[in-house]
């Protein structure tokens, strides 16, 4: 029996140690980087009060915020890129919105009516 014991402890060392490899490596791709911000008391008790009534850590509502701003500016880019497309294409319009953007490509996409062109020179 004190072998078999003994081997159960090596086989969950084992399977720990697997884990714990795997739990770094996952680490290391999901890796965050720590920060400090100043901010004043009445915008610091705010966000407490509000991660508070979501339920979530007041580090949880800084990094949506984050995320949202960063999305923000990534859309912002996008729209800037495809602004400066269109001016080289001679476009005289810019988007302004996701909106725009949908009537811009449905008006490329309009069924255009067949090409009898063949047809005639057949007949």
């Amino acid at each position: 029996m004190a072998v078999d014991t003994g081997r159960r402890l090596t086989i969950n060392a084992h399977r720990s140690m697997i884990l714990m490899v795997i739990h770094m490596n996952d680490a290391q791709r999901n890796s965050t980087k720590a920060i400090t911000v100043r901010i004043p008391q009445s915008e610091y008790e705010a966000l407490r009060d509000y991660s508070r009534k979501r339920g979530v850590s007041l580090n949880m509502v800084v990094a949506d915020a984050i995320a949202r701003h960063t999305a923000m500016l990534e859309r912002e880019a996008v729209l800037d890129d495809i602004a400066a497309f269109q001016k080289r294409l001679g476009r005289t319009t810019e988007p302004t919105s996701v909106e725009h953007l949908r009537e811009i490509r449905r008006s490329r996409t309009v069924p255009r009516a067949p090409d009898n062109s063949k047809e005639d020179a057949d007949r």
